[in-house]
């Protein structure tokens, strides 16, 4: 459910199906600011789908709380500029060659890369 906290703050609630994290709305007086950047552009899609409801603009800019999955994996269905600090652009860079097919998945969790849950969590928001 998206929902006001004021005349420029809004947001779209978790969803612990997926793991779906909040995903946050400033509207500006010249562009719009999404908080992270969803964990898949389904998720993107309802965020965008709630603010066409309610005649608001489409975020200019994405800014990034941190690197996880789930906060992430949206972004490039936000069609938007990308804020995140070094850090986080460094964890994303590293991600961003890993493979995601089952196999490489589980070997991650293995190793202590990954933890089960964000393993499981992937497969059911990505089941194909």
């Amino acid at each position: 459910m998206f929902k006001k906290l004021t005349e420029r703050v809004y947001y779209l609630e978790h969803n612990e199906d997926t793991d779906r994290p909040v995903l946050g709305y400033i509207k500006g007086d010249k562009f719009s600011l999404m908080i992270d950047g969803g964990n898949s552009a389904n998720h993107v899609a309802i965020y965008m789908e709630e603010l066409d409801k309610r005649q608001l603009s489409h975020p200019k800019f994405v800014t990034i709380t941190h690197w996880h999955w789930d906060h992430t994996f949206g972004i490039s269905a936000t069609n938007a500029v990308i804020i995140a600090n070094s850090l986080t652009n460094k964890q994303l860079c590293k991600m961003r060659r890993w493979k995601w097919d089952e196999e490489s998945m589980d070997k991650r969790v293995a190793a202590g890369e990954e933890i089960e849950f964000c393993n499981s969590m992937i497969k059911k928001e990505y089941p194909e």
